[in-house]
């Protein structure tokens, strides 16, 4: 009884892959592997990603201190 379970698991680990069995653990390491290869690219668009927010913000910020003129305002 032990000899088929044991079977039946090596079975289907090799029918469907180990990678299919321990999927977590297979996608985190293809996420990590993809961050670090690209980790400056990253920072760089979350610089720039920063930048904008802060603009955007600071201008919301002016809208309601103060009154702006159109040319300011474009």
């Amino acid at each position: 009884m032990l000899k088929q379970r044991l079977e039946d698991i090596e079975f289907y680990k090799y029918r469907f892959g180990v990678e299919l069995a321990r999927w977590p653990h297979f996608a985190m390491q293809r996420l990590g592997s993809h961050v670090y290869k690209f980790k400056g690219n990253y920072l760089v668009k979350g610089f720039a990603a920063f930048i904008v927010y802060s603009d955007v913000q600071h201008y919301r910020y002016m809208r309601t201190q103060v009154f702006l003129s159109n040319q300011q305002e474009a």
